[in-house]
């Protein structure tokens, strides 16, 4: 997965729900499409300032380590959403064509893309 490449999406201007699903096309596994509202809820959950220990139900038939909850923080650095977080938008280029490229090594907002 191309961490540049999510940067890039989540500098658009896209919706959350959008992006997330631009996103979720980078992963070489096929997630359920209900995986997506638990990702936009466990980011509105870390915006709102919940704690990054609450647990979220996820969608029957998905586990996440073995189990059927995750805490948002799991989910987050589980299925690299970190770009999409409110508090990283300052570090976001200001438009996806300002995004580094896959052979570029700059760091961006700490995160090595």
């Amino acid at each position: 997965m191309s961490h540049n490449i999510s940067l890039a999406i989540a500098a658009s201007s896209l919706s959350l729900e959008e992006k997330l699903s631009w996103h979720v096309m980078n992963f070489d596994q096929k997630l359920p499409n209900a995986m997506l509202g638990i990702w936009v809820a466990a980011i509105t959950a870390y915006d709102l300032g919940m704690p990054e220990t609450t647990s979220v139900d996820l969608p029957v038939g998905s586990t996440f380590m073995g189990g059927t909850k995750a805490s948002i923080a799991q989910i987050i650095e589980g299925f690299h959403l970190e770009y999409f977080l409110a508090s990283f938008a300052g570090y976001l280029p200001a438009s996806p064509l300002d995004a580094p490229l896959d052979s570029d090594t700059q760091k961006v907002g700490g995160n090595k893309c």
